[in-house]
This record gives structure tokens, C-alpha cells and sequence, in this order.
């Protein structure tokens, strides 16, 4: 049949490959409508992947899952709005259907700008006439930022400039440091004229070793300086949040002790009030905590409160602060 025997095993052989090839061809064909029934409910967009930060909290579905919450079409009418409204603007998708409502992002998408209640109107306005860089109209900054920013992330980030989100951020100076490691012999020249950072040991959230998503209380315990460089050096130890009140001046917890650092999770807690001073704290954490103000003084004392020289950012822990920075899920188009 085949002229010459010979050939025999060569055709065994390409018949294999063709087999091989066929259910190769299959299975991408069965695969590929399975992704396609994904892609299309994500269609127009430039975010596909399903993952992100912590997802919702690790609830309602597989921990690290996005459930989407809004539906394509709503989805590809944001980006669209969104690429006319604010083009020089990338938003990632998935982490904004973790801050609105599907509700939300239709009024958006309806008046062009994304609904604030009355109380986040006001704190963004006087966050604005606070702002000492830069002088322009609250209202009409407002305006324009509502055209970007939902109500749930305006308020974090609101919350982020104010002195209790900077202590959460960047930490504070203990006032019970080791005296045997002050100044070590380099003078007070540089740590009065702020070319030296303070020896003081250093009381911050941190991130987690063990869980990279949750922030835990830490001290950074000053070990002295080197004798030749003048560098830092330093010991990272957890910290019982308990002790704040003795480390920090002028700490103290609204109700029970708690651990401060579960509003820098994602999502974030609001579960742990506390002062920085004997007075309120500041009108936007009052407002994430659920409390109600008992002085007309908290203004000023969020304004004295916030002090470079007692909320330091420390370049060494920029980096790993960046980890646990919340995202809004805005970034600049650099292209």
C-alpha cells in the first residue's frame, strides 16, 4: 500500500503529530470561550487583571478575588467618561468598585460628578483653605475633584493629611528613649538645626512580616550612631499598643486600648479612636470613627499638632511605607 515499508514508521509518526495537534486545538478552543465569557464582562477596559490588594476585606469570594460589582456596560461608560472628562488620569477599575456603588458611579455618569454628602462637601472645603501652597476657590477645586474622586476615597485621603493619618503614616518620637545613646558624642548641632535626625526611638505603624496587607505597631529602638558615618543604627521590635499613652505625649485612647494601625489595612478599620492631645481629634477622623465633637477647639489643636519635627518622614522607611500607603486607584498617564 505504502510502495516501500520503509516509510511505514515515518507516517506512524506524523499520524501521532496530527492527533496531538488536534486535541491541543481542542482544549484552546474550549479554554478560549471560558476567557472569553470573562473578557467581556471587563470589555473596553485596559485593567483585566482580577486581582488587587486584599480584594473586599477577603469576603465574598476566594481571598485575593475582586467581585465585580458593576456591570460592563457601566464599566465601559466610566472609562469612557472618565477618558474625556480627566484624560491625563488611569483608573484601575477594580479598586474603584471597591469604594462606590454601582449607583454611585450612574450619578457620575448622569450629572458628571460623583455624589459627596453635605459632611464630605465641608471637610474637603476646609482642607482646601488650609492648604498654604497653593490659593485657589474651594468650590470650584471641589468641583473638579468630584469629577474624579468618590466619596469613600476623598475622605481617606482627607484623612491621610490630617494629624492622626500622619502619625499612622509616618509615626511620632517616643519621650522614654535610652539616654545612654543621646547625641553619643556628635554634639546637638545637628539634631537642633534638623541636619540630624532626632536619636529618639521612633513609634510607627509598620508592615506585617508575616502578612504584607496589615500594618502592626512597631517601635524602632535607637542603637546609636556610627562613629564614622554619623548613620543610625537601629533595632525594629513590635510594640504592645497599650504602652502608646506612656511613648507618645499627649496620646491617649478615645474609649479602650486598641491597635491604632487597623485604619491602615485593606479595607481600612475604623474601629480605634484616639488623640494625639487632650482635645478632639481632628473633624474627619471624628467623622470615620463615629464620634461627636466635644470642643470647638479641634481645629486648633489638629494645626499645632502637626509638626514636622514630631511627625517625621524618614527616607529609610519611604519605601516600605509605599507598600502600605491605601491606594486610590488613580494614577497619572505618563505617555
Amino acid at each position: 500500500m505504502f510502495g516501500k515499508k520503509k516509510y511505514l514508521p515515518y507516517l506512524l509518526i506524523l499520524l501521532a503529530v496530527l492527533v496531538v495537534i488536534y486535541f491541543v486545538l481542542s482544549n484552546s478552543s474550549t479554554s478560549g470561550s471560558t476567557s472569553g465569557s470573562t473578557s467581556d464582562s471587563t470589555s473596553g477596559s485596559s485593567f483585566g487583571s482580577t486581582f488587587s490588594k486584599g480584594g473586599k476585606g477577603g469576603k465574598g469570594g476566594k481571598e485575593g478575588f475582586v467581585q465585580m460589582t458593576w456591570s460592563a456596560q457601566t464599566i465601559k461608560n466610566f472609562l469612557n467618561f472618565e477618558k474625556t472628562a480627566n484624560p491625563n488620569l488611569i483608573f484601575d477599575v477594580d479598586i474603584i468598585q471597591q469604594q462606590a456603588t454601582e449607583s454611585e458611579v450612574k450619578t457620575l455618569l448622569k450629572t458628571g460628578k460623583w455624589p459627596w454628602d453635605t459632611e464630605t462637601k465641608k471637610l474637603y472645603i476646609n482642607a482646601i483653605k488650609k492648604n498654604t501652597m497653593l490659593k485657589v476657590s474651594p468650590e470650584a477645586s471641589m468641583e473638579q475633584a468630584r469629577t474624579i474622586y468618590n466619596q469613600t476615597i476623598i475622605r481617606e485621603m482627607i484623612s491621610w493629611s490630617a494629624p492622626e493619618g500622619q502619625f499612622l503614616l509616618h509615626g511620632g518620637y517616643s519621650i522614654n528613649t535610652n539616654k545612654d545613646y543621646n547625641n553619643n558624642g556628635s554634639g546637638t548641632f545637628g539634631i537642633d538645626s534638623g541636619l540630624v535626625t532626632k536619636n529618639n526611638n521612633l513609634i510607627r505603624c509598620g508592615v506585617d512580616k508575616n502578612n504584607n496587607k496589615k500594618a502592626v505597631l512597631q517601635e524602632i529602638q535607637n542603637q546609636g550612631n556610627d562613629g564614622i558615618t554619623g548613620a543610625h543604627k537601629s533595632k525594629t521590635i513590635n510594640l504592645d499598643y497599650k504602652k502608646l499613652p506612656t511613648l507618645i505625649q499627649g496620646f491617649r485612647f478615645i474609649n479602650s486600648p486598641c491597635d491604632p494601625c487597623v485604619a491602615l489595612n485593606s479595607p481600612p478599620n475604623y474601629t480605634c479612636p484616639f488623640s494625639l492631645t487632650s482635645k478632639d481629634p481632628s473633624p474627619i477622623w471624628q467623622s470615620l470613627w463615629g464620634l461627636q465633637a466635644s470642643s470647638s477647639d479641634s481645629t486648633e489643636s489638629s494645626s499645632s499638632c502637626n509638626k514636622k519635627t514630631k511627625f517625621p518622614l524618614l527616607l529609610e522607611l519611604q519605601s516600605e511605607l509605599n507598600t502600605m500607603f491605601p491606594e486610590t486607584g488613580i494614577s497619572i498617564n505618563n505617555s
